[in-house]
């Protein structure tokens, strides 16, 4: 049967009205949150570097789970979620076949059922250009994802510093890696198949051959802190179409009604030590995902891939559905609103403008606020002064966000 087709054209008005909806909408959220939820916050940085960070983790999570119900709502796009379950008070690394570029945004519908906290404590390595993009770009930085150039050289001192981070600041996250380095587009697949040509592989019909450096590194960088429990091995597969880009779901409105998640979790006392032995490891481990997803396919459409031993399914639970919505809501009425009715505003247009400076000097002197998040949280701890940031604000914090409802996340 193989693969279905790939769809990048509406087939009328009604559906790309409602990708341009989606796409402003996607656009002026990120731009409101980052600019009126989090530059007030920013003093936060310097004076408390732990409360900045379990503030920024919330309102992320709480903005990637409204992303995932805005999909859900506008498109009708559902997630299948089958395998173990993930526990967010683990440090864990997920590792994903890359079939689109939309494999990351459909996978916070996957959380969301599973766990909607899982939604606040996943981290993302992805291509370093995102980091420019006005508003999500922001965003990203703000929630010290690790942007790559895919220059290994440079790229290492980077996870370094981001790894050491998340070890750092005490809490545990599950890092998101894409161990293809890229989506499987016509021109990826081109690249790969010259690839393992020159170096004799298997050429692959549904995943591309992993690089092993980058993700070699990164176990072994997570596994230095004695902290990581686990990698969860997330299939994601597409039965009635693929949607190639985020252009294709803006522009055209095109989108999937399902995406099919298998998650397996692998205690990280199975994985090997050496590097050649990780190296290994993932390279057969990509093997065996290539043979996974041609059975995948192969199934009748109404089937999802096989079960775990001690796994489950995981629904959308009608309660989390219900606070989900109303989140989607809330942050449509407070866009709309600033992008309408209040930006005009003389006070408020300045404000914007000096949110705005603030990304762009914070990014070109430290490389984005990541990383002056990393410098001043170190500063802090070798300042020695840490009892008000470690003991007043974050239980405070803590316990506003446990009186909300957990299905707003």
């Amino acid at each position: 049967m193989g693969e279905p087709p790939t769809v990048s054209k509406a087939s009328g008005w009604g559906q790309r009205l409602r990708g341009w909806l989606f796409g402003i909408f996607i656009m002026g959220s990120t731009l409101f949150g980052t600019l009126y939820l989090f530059i007030p916050f920013t003093p936060l940085i310097f004076f408390a570097p732990r409360a900045w960070r379990r503030y920024a983790d919330y309102m992320n999570g709480l903005w990637h789970s409204m992303a995932a119900g805005t999909v859900r709502l506008l498109f009708g796009v559902k997630a299948r979620v089958i395998g173990d379950r993930i526990d967010p008070n683990e440090m864990a690394i997920y590792i994903m076949n890359h079939r689109t570029s939309l494999d990351w945004f459909f996978f916070w519908n996957a959380l969301y059922q599973q766990d909607p906290l899982l939604n606040q404590t996943e981290k993302i390595a992805l291509k370093g250009i995102g980091k420019h993009c006005p508003g999500a770009g922001w965003a990203m930085q703000c929630n010290s994802f690790i942007f790559l150039d895919r220059n290994f050289e440079k790229d290492k001192e980077k996870i370094r510093r981001l790894i050491d981070y998340y070890v750092g600041i005490g809490n545990n996250y599950q890092l998101l890696l894409f161990p293809e380095g890229t989506d499987r587009c016509p021109i990826s697949v081109e690249s790969n198949e010259r690839y393992a040509a020159k170096v004799g592989l298997k050429p692959y019909s549904y995943v591309l051959h992993p690089r092993t450096t980058g993700f070699t590194h990164i176990v072994q960088q997570m596994r230095k802190s004695g902290k990581l429990k686990a990698i969860y091995d997330v299939s994601v597969g597409y039965k009635d179409k693929i949607v190639q880009t985020e252009t294709d779901i803006i522009f055209e409105g095109v989108a999937p009604k399902e995406v099919h998640f298998q998650i397996v979790r692998v205690p990280i006392d199975q994985l090997p030590h050496q590097d050649e032995e990780v190296a290994e490891w993932i390279t057969k481990r990509w093997a065996d995902k290539e043979e996974k997803l041609r059975r995948f396919y192969d199934t009748p459409r109404d089937q999802t891939f096989d079960n775990t031993p001690h796994g489950k399914e995981y629904e959308l639970k009608p309660n989390a559905e219900r606070w989900n919505n109303i989140a989607v809501a809330t942050w449509a009425i407070a866009t709309f609103s600033w992008m309408f009715g209040v930006l005009p505003f003389p006070m408020l247009s300045w404000f914007s403008f000096y949110g705005v400076l603030f990304y762009l000097i914070v990014t070109a002197v430290y490389g984005g606020v990541e990383f002056l998040v990393i410098e001043r949280f170190r500063a802090w701890k070798a300042s020695g002064d840490q009892k008000w940031d470690w003991d007043v604000v974050p239980r405070i914090f803590h316990r506003i966000s446990e009186k909300l409802p957990l299905g707003l996340f």
